[in-house]
């Protein structure tokens, strides 16, 4: 929890502040005209929104965002929420229109989409780094149903140290220094090899987590 309050300060506070500096510096001026027109009326407003009121919406709209984002929300969802949101600025600026006060969306669907790809390029780089730990530990070490339920985030995973409790399963072939003493060194060796093949195949799709299967 922390760490997501902390990643989304720092992503939501650097859209919020793009977005601000490229409507002090009038960079967005086009965009922001352009947005206008859809739903307002400048020329027959007889209020406008102040600048300060801008920079709050565009805050809390960017952290408000890159919060739903990073969230364990499913992804369908997450879009849904931030698609309604989108729909909800412009709906608030024809709101105001109609009473003649002049609310400029532009800003705040800036921040919107800034912090929506800021996040989202945050949680692909987790997913990646996840996916590869996740192959490094696992594969081959548990089912193959374990191991999609671990990559598809349905079992949680928490890679800090901990302590467990682990088994130690002995088994061998029975009579085997009979057997290698009248086989061939090859014939031996396959044999063992198959062995402990099928032996950890069957703990694994048990539900065991193997460590290593040696002979």
């Amino acid at each position: 929890m922390k760490r997501l309050t902390i990643t989304t300060l720092i992503i939501g506070i650097a859209a919020a502040l793009i977005v601000g500096a490229l409507h002090a510096t009038k960079v967005i001026a086009g965009f922001e005209a352009i947005a206008a027109q859809l739903v307002a009326d400048y020329a027959g407003a007889t209020r406008v929104v102040g600048e300060k009121w801008q920079y709050v919406f565009v805050s809390l709209i960017a952290l408000g965002v890159t919060w739903f984002s990073l969230s364990n929300v499913p992804r369908w969802r997450a879009w849904l929420l931030i698609g309604l949101l989108l729909m909800e600025v412009f709906g608030l600026s024809w709101v105001c229109s109609l009473y003649r006060v002049f609310f400029q969306p532009a800003p705040s669907v800036l921040a919107l989409l800034f912090a929506f790809v800021g996040a989202e390029g945050w949680s692909a780089i987790l997913r990646k780094n996840r996916s590869h730990l996740i192959r490094t530990l696992f594969a081959d070490r548990v089912s193959n149903e374990q191991f999609r339920r671990l990559t598809d985030g349905r079992i949680s995973f928490d890679a800090a140290p901990k302590t467990y409790e682990v088994s130690v399963v002995v088994c061998d072939i029975g009579n085997k220094l009979t057997f290698a003493e009248g086989s061939e060194p090859a014939a031996f060796t396959e044999a063992t090899a198959k062995f402990i093949r099928e032996t950890a195949s069957r703990l694994v799709e048990e539900g065991a987590y193997l460590q290593a299967a040696v002979s």
